[in-house]
């Protein structure tokens, strides 16, 4: 499957409620739902992305060839990179409903330990607007 195929199955998933941006900044949706576009104005969202935009890493180093180690020690565990699944709940709300809470984590959390990373999971947004 090539990045087209992933972007048209994303838009046909995630419609009317992302809009599958090219560059997920979150400016389009500034602040529609919580966990999309963001939890209030958004701003938060768009201020990280645009700090992150900023950070280059240069690769000009000159190194004895032995590899690299990103892994990290947090809360007692270890994990291979510092990279870490962001908790978003609220299928309902912020997925209409293609995909259930469950799943979505289930899959989400398979996917982090596979990986040697964590993924935490989304509050239960769903219980507090009903």
């Amino acid at each position: 499957m090539d990045y087209n195929r992933v972007r048209e199955n994303a838009k046909e998933i995630l419609s009317p409620l992302c809009l599958v941006c090219k560059e997920c900044n979150g400016v389009a949706c500034k602040g529609w739902v919580p966990g999309v576009g963001a939890k209030g104005t958004g701003n938060s969202f768009i201020r990280n992305y645009s700090y992150l935009y900023k950070v280059k890493v240069v690769m000009d180093m000159i190194y004895k060839e032995e590899g690299q180690d990103t892994s990290i020690s947090l809360f007692g565990k270890h994990f291979t990179a510092p990279i870490f699944v962001a908790p978003i709940g609220g299928m309902d709300i912020n997925y209409g409903g293609k995909i259930a809470e469950g799943e979505y984590h289930r899959r989400t959390l398979m996917g982090a330990k596979n990986a040697g990373i964590a993924a935490f999971t989304g509050d239960g947004a769903n219980d507090i607007l009903q």
